[in-house]
């Protein structure tokens, strides 16, 4: 969701959650990690806060986003312990210029739900690598799990030909509707340092 009125600069591309979206991003992680696409510097923003909701969307805690120095892709690491077949919503609010959580609101919000399902809905084989986790994890629309797997891999082994296909037909799967068809235009992004 954009704001009509908003003091964020102008880009080619959106913020956006790389999620499935389709009532089908889920986790087996007691701490699932979350990608983020920001498209402006540290100078740009005046703060970035995480918002873990219950369903019934009451705030369970506030995160303040740390140390982006650049344009591209962002990991996050929930410290929140997800409990099990419990839904949770997340809001990544960018405020930017000199705005604060507080005192304004947010520019822009993305929000996202994730549920976690038990260890056991999934047959995990120990012998399988991150590439044969990441379709396992697609397979079994534990979406969130499968973006971080293959994200993870793509910056770790970028010139990989079958690893860096995954990715673009992951980025293509990642549909947004008719205002982003697909998110191809994320491949060539870098990773970008923050913390919570």
């Amino acid at each position: 969701t954009r704001r009509p009125l908003t003091s964020c600069p102008t880009v080619d591309y959106p913020p956006v959650a790389l999620v499935y979206g389709r009532r089908e991003d889920f986790t087996r992680l007691e701490h699932p990690t979350f990608w983020y696409y920001l498209p402006y510097r540290s100078e740009d923003i005046g703060t970035i806060e995480i918002v873990l909701r219950d369903e019934s969307r009451q705030t369970i805690e506030r995160y303040e986003v740390r140390s982006i120095d650049n344009s591209g892709l962002i990991k996050i690491t929930l410290p929140y312990s997800l409990e099990v077949n419990k839904n949770y919503q997340l809001l990544f609010k960018i405020y930017c210029g000199n705005r604060q959580p507080g005192e304004s609101n947010a520019d822009i919000v993305l929000s996202t739900w994730v549920q976690r399902k038990p260890e056991s809905a999934i047959d995990l084989p120990a012998n399988l690598d991150p590439l044969q986790q990441y379709q396992l994890y697609r397979d079994e629309r534990l979406w969130y799990d499968a973006i971080d797997t293959l994200a993870d891999l793509h910056f770790s082994n970028p010139k990989n030909i079958e690893i860096r296909q995954a990715w673009k037909e992951l980025l293509e799967s990642l549909a947004m509707g008719e205002t982003l068809p697909n998110l191809d235009w994320l491949d060539g992004e870098p990773l970008v340092d923050s913390e919570l």
